[in-house]
């Protein structure tokens, strides 16, 4: 909603102080995201400085941007070389709410604070380790607040909650920096939007700002995850209180997805379809959304699995392809095949699948175990694809050539330079789609010919690919004719076609041509 200027003074001028010890809160959440060790080579030595316990360790081995582990605070990071990491820095945006009373209701302000951190470490690293010990110590600290949310609570109803969006921006017009009604963001204005980032959430003070507030119930101080945009949460919660129960259940993984994702489906719905039991399992799991639709299928499919067996088949991508497995097997064997797999889990269901089907195209017993399991899915699947291929070309071909067969006679036609060929084989599509930089060659033109769906002619001009004809075997024309780079007909090829439709037997050749689709019957129907 959009406001006045006054409107947005009045509101800005309510917005309170950062509470005490913000800074240093942004300080150590930062330095808590971002490990590094910052390292340099002294003699036969490798010196570090961990920027989480700021301790001087040695490492036994350390790369610049490589991972590396502090051998005092145990944490894992990155090793920086002081020499290549002169001036590092790194930032984040923390989001935090505050009451506010203005002169024409409460509210709640959220705040987005970008927080930057800046170790300055410069050319001489002779100092090593003291300056990079000081500059953790005493970091070049930056912070700027770009975006401001604020939600009005209606004196009349105490439920209805009015949201305004606020920038902060440089305004020449007045020489300095003011708040503004928040502009639309488009493919020509991308500026940064602080508040669509997943920002870290400063939690101190939840309890107390939502109490008496539409969102006392929000359960947003249960919320464990850290990084959360509080204004997502107040709007999930807005438009479905059930937020509040999955969040004091503990299902915070998938109340995770829910704040920061945006979802196709409802899954609310889907949560409420479980059984029980099985919302039991969920909460003792902490299940995501994926999860969530696994246990669902599960129960659909009247599946029993171990809490191991179902963190397997999560990982196991689209569960429709799991169902023509189990068709053929049970889902012991299933999991238990996957497993062996060195190829991504996520996509080992879908190749197996696949290498099945193809495998009966090839004339295989799907039921013999030899078949049925094979040792590496990911080769065997590919290996399938070509032996199909193959199969499929073999055909194509055999057929490419009983149409040439059939048609070259009465079809090709050779006036002046130009000459109309019929294709006999694949190799003509491709070189005559490679030549003339068009589709021909793919699009499954050769294989509907061979199945005489259509006629694919190709003109030549002194023995070279020039023009690429096809004929509607439905409406008996023209339906496409393409020179290089699908470039248009001269007046000598137009002219060249008139000229062979009159002279390739016109009558005669269009009942040949319906009869490939509308038999004989409907071929006499016309000569008549």
């Amino acid at each position: 909603m959009k406001v006045k200027r006054a409107k947005i003074d009045e509101l800005m001028n309510a917005v309170p102080e950062m509470p005490a010890g913000f800074r240093d809160y942004a300080t150590k959440e930062i330095l808590k995201r971002n490990r590094y060790l910052f390292f340099k080579k002294v003699k036969t030595k490798t010196i570090a400085v961990c920027s989480t316990c700021g301790e001087k360790v040695e490492l036994k081995k350390a790369a610049h941007n490589e991972k590396a582990t502090c051998p005092n605070c145990k944490t894992k990071g990155i090793a920086k070389a002081i020499n290549k990491a002169k001036q590092f820095e790194y930032s984040e945006v923390i989001s935090i709410a505050q009451k506010i009373k203005s002169k024409s209701a409460d509210g709640i302000v959220i705040r987005y604070v970008k927080v930057q951190i800046r170790f300055k470490h410069y050319e001489d690293t002779s100092q090593f380790p003291d300056f990079v010990l000081n500059s953790l110590t005493n970091p070049i600290i930056g912070m700027w607040e770009g975006s401001r949310v604020i939600r009005l609570i209606d004196p009349d109803d105490s439920n209805a909650v009015k949201k305004y969006y606020f920038e902060f921006e440089y305004s020449p017009k007045n020489n300095q920096w003011q708040w503004i009604n928040e502009k639309t963001r488009s493919w020509c204005f991308q500026r940064e939007l602080l508040r669509d980032a997943l920002t870290i959430m400063y939690k101190r003070n939840l309890k107390q700002v939502i109490k008496n507030t539409p969102y006392k119930y929000c359960a947003i101080d249960y919320y464990k995850n850290d990084l959360c945009n509080i204004d997502d949460y107040f709007s999930e919660y807005d438009g479905h209180k059930e937020l509040e129960y999955i969040v004091k259940c503990g299902m915070h993984n998938f109340a995770r997805e829910l704040v920061s994702t945006w979802m196709y489906a409802n899954p609310y719905y889907d949560l409420k379809d479980l059984s029980k039991e099985n919302l039991k399992r969920v909460k003792k799991l902490d299940l995501n959304y994926r999860g969530i639709k696994t246990l669902l299928w599960c129960q659909e499919s009247n599946l029993k699995l171990s809490d191991v067996q179902l963190k397997q088949v999560i990982g196991y991508g689209n569960l429709q392809n799991m169902n023509p497995l189990l068709e053929l097997m049970p889902i012991n064997k299933i999991i238990n095949h996957i497993e062996k797999q060195q190829c991504d889990k996520d996509i080992a269901a879908g190749l197996w699948v696949d290498y099945i089907n193809m495998s009966r195209k090839l004339g295989k017993d799907v039921s013999k175990s030899a078949v049925l399991f094979p040792k590496d899915i990911k080769a065997s699947h590919d290996e399938a694809v070509y032996l199909v291929a193959e199969k499929e070309n073999a055909e194509v071909e055999s057929k490419l050539k009983e149409v040439f067969e059939k048609w070259s006679d009465i079809l090709e036609f050779e006036s002046g330079k130009l000459k109309l060929i019929v294709p006999r084989s694949q190799k003509e599509f491709i070189k005559e789609g490679k030549d003339l930089k068009i589709c021909v060659w793919s699009s499954g033109y050769a294989k509907r010919m061979a199945d005489e769906k259509t006629l694919v002619l190709m003109i030549r001009k002194d023995n070279k690919p020039y023009f690429t004809l096809e004929i509607d075997t439905e409406l008996v024309k023209v339906k496409q004719l393409h020179g290089y780079d699908h470039a248009r007909a001269p007046i000598e090829v137009q002219r060249f076609v008139d000229k062979w439709q009159r002279i390739a037997k016109g009558r005669y050749l269009k009942s040949r041509l319906l009869n490939m689709n509308k038999g004989d019957a409907y071929e006499q129907r016309i000569a008549n």
